[in-house]
Order: C-alpha cells, then sequence, then structure tokens
C-alpha cells in the first residue's frame, strides 16, 4: 500500500505522505476541474519532477506552521488555512516569504490543499470552504506590485554590503571569508537578476571573462543550476557589481575549498554534496543588507533584486534580450515588467539626475 493511501499514513508521516502522493497520476487528475468520461487514464502522466519539488516546498511551509502550533493535519480547519494564508512577511512561523491574500501563491495553495482533502476523502474541503469564506476578497490570480529598486536605492544597497576586510593572501583565514563571500553573492543577484535557487547552485566555471568593451561579465545558468524553474540561459552581470563577484572567485581559488559551487556553506566540508547554502541563509543576508541600507519596500528578499535588475534593463535593452538573461521560458513573463519600467522613468524624473 502507498504511504498516501491513508488518512493515518499521512497523520504518522505527513510530508512522506504527501510527496507520494503529489507522484502519483491521481493528484493531476484531481486538479483538473472537468474530467472526460472517456478519458483514457494510461494517457495522464505525473507532474515533471521539477514542479514536484516546488509544490513540496510549498506544502513544507504550511506543516512547518501546523508544527508550530501543535495543530495535527487530521484537525486542520478551514480557518486554520485562511490564518496560514493571512500570515504577516515578518512572521517567523509562516514559511519563506509571505503568503498575500490577492497573489498567485495564495491560489496555487488552495489548489495544492484541495486535492489534498479531496483525496483522502474530507467533506467539507477545508481549502474550499476558504474559497467561499473570502469570496468578497479572493482575487484569483492577481499579483501584488511587484517591489522594485531605484537607481539611487541600487547605489544604497551596493554601499551596505556585508562588511568585511579587504582579502591579503599573506594573512591566514579569517572569519570574514563568509562576508566576502555573501558580498558577491548580493552583488551577483542584483547585478545579473539571479534568482536565489540558481545562486546557491551557481558553479564557478559558469562565471566568465569580462568583455572589453562593455564590462559586463556573461554567467552561464546550466540545467542543474536553475533547480528546474528556468531553461538554461546566459545572464549578464553588469559592471557596477562585476567586482565583487570576481574578487570572490579569484580568493575562493586562493582558498581551495572543494568542489565547484561558487558560494559553498564551508571550507572543509564533510561532504561535498551537502556543501550548498541554504536558501534561508540567503535571505536573511538580502534583508539584513536593505535593513541596514534604510532602504524601505514591500519585500525584502531576493525577488526585489531579481524585478530590480530586469525592470533597469528593459529601460535599455528588448524584452527579448532581457527574458534571455533572466531564463525565461514564456515572453509574457518578460513583459510583465514593461509597466514598471514607465514607473522607473517617473521616479528619475521627479528626483532628478538619474534618480539619485
Amino acid at each position: 500500500m502507498s504511504l498516501f493511501d491513508t488518512k493515518e499514513s499521512w497523520e504518522e508521516n505527513l510530508r512522506d505522505a504527501f510527496a507520494g502522493f503529489i507522484a502519483s497520476v491521481e493528484f493531476v487528475r484531481l486538479g483538473r476541474r472537468r474530467q472526460p468520461e472517456d478519458a483514457d487514464p494510461d494517457d495522464q502522466r505525473p507532474l515533471r519532477p521539477s514542479s514536484q519539488r516546488i509544490y513540496q516546498t510549498m506544502f513544507a511551509h504550511f506543516c512547518k506552521w501546523l508544527t508550530a502550533r501543535d495543530i495535527k493535519f487530521s484537525d486542520v480547519t478551514h480557518e486554520h488555512i485562511a490564518i496560514f494564508l493571512d500570515q504577516p512577511s515578518d512572521d517567523p512561523d509562516g514559511g519563506r516569504g509571505s503568503v498575500r491574500l490577492a497573489s498567485k501563491i495564495r491560489v496555487v495553495y488552495i489548489r495544492i490543499l484541495e486535492r489534498v482533502f479531496t483525496h483522502l476523502k474530507v467533506e467539507p474541503n477545508p481549502a474550499s470552504l476558504v474559497v467561499l469564506d473570502k469570496a468578497k476578497h479572493f482575487k484569483r490570480g492577481k499579483e501584488e506590485d511587484k517591489s522594485f529598486l531605484t537607481e539611487a536605492e541600487i547605489d544604497l544597497f551596493m554601499e551596505h554590503l556585508p562588511a568585511a576586510a579587504p582579502f591579503i593572501e599573506k594573512l591566514a583565514i579569517d572569519r570574514s571569508w563568509k562576508k566576502r563571500r555573501d558580498r558577491a553573492m548580493l552583488a551577483l543577484m542584483i547585478g545579473a537578476g539571479l534568482k536565489v535557487s540558481e545562486v546557491v547552485a551557481i558553479e564557478t566555471d559558469s562565471v566568465g571573462a569580462v568583455d572589453a568593451t562593455t564590462g559586463s561579465v556573461p554567467i552561464n545558468i546550466r540545467s542543474w543550476e536553475s533547480d528546474g524553474t528556468s531553461r538554461p540561459h546566459r545572464a549578464m552581470l553588469r559592471p557596477f557589481a562585476a567586482k565583487e563577484v570576481l574578487a570572490w572567485r579569484e580568493e575562493r581559488k586562493f582558498l581551495k575549498i572543494p568542489g565547484k559551487l561558487l558560494f559553498p556553506s564551508a571550507l572543509k566540508p564533510k561532504n561535498r554534496k551537502t556543501n550548498q547554502l541554504n536558501k534561508a541563509t540567503v535571505y536573511r543576508s538580502v534583508k539584513d543588507t536593505f535593513v541596514l541600507a534604510g532602504i524601505d519596500v514591500s519585500r525584502m528578499g531576493g525577488r526585489t533584486l531579481r524585478n530590480t535588475f530586469a525592470i533597469h534593463e528593459l529601460e535599455t535593452h528588448s524584452p527579448e534580450l532581457v527574458g534571455e538573461f533572466l531564463g525565461h521560458r514564456k515572453m509574457r513573463s518578460t513583459e510583465r515588467y514593461l509597466p514598471y519600467t514607465q514607473r522607473a522613468a517617473l521616479k528619475k524624473t521627479k528626483l532628478g539626475d538619474g534618480g539619485k
């Protein structure tokens, strides 16, 4: 019997039960609102592994939230789900980032939980009741405004990167190597628009040579570095952030850190495969830099840095080229940034001198 066949198995090992369920054709079938009577079950396929990983991460946040409040999965009500979805961004038990009332991520959570409770034959379905209860306010698929930095705020962010003494080869290795690593990591995020999942997996040979004409540095993101969330692509690290990244690459080479990861978590890892930075570490570093710089934005995370890169690149480059830099699979993903270029230009006009 599969892990996800009984309510008892879900109660005993919630995350494993969900992993088994999400890998099944049943999960896909339950996500379809209407099923043709003559549909061939053999024609249905489970979700691709990259989608399964994303959903498992989301469900893990929900599990963490339940555990923090000592709520059993069998006791979950629509009130519990509604409270979880309305967690503020700074809630320590709300998982990574916030789940906003009017965001696509909220819809995904609802659909995931609806399928789980439908599979377990829980009636009435608690997730469905959340939609009914919040009908006046629930805005399906609508995202909040994208947070992004002005040029002046980009300068502030760069000025307040994690502080560390300059690297000197003659001196013994000190603890500040992590600060210099983090400086380079955040510079790469805002200077090339990389996702957190890409940053923690990027390897040293992904960073190319400086273009003698533009001063930019090509960054090759390969399939295993994108975690399946974007296609392999060539990003472009802009000159204002290149110095930090290139300096760290040279320091890393000198330190002779095992493995290929550009931003390892330890100098001497017990296992090379486990030397990847935790994403939570990256988020904390980004948020701390926002706070230290005194930059007031609604979302102090990697997404804001990526938005910033995309919006300012669209001021001078075509959506097709910017979409390539970002690794977008569809052009409409890039085009969603276009309205914000007008806001960025307006901010420059109001502030004068290029927004500084």
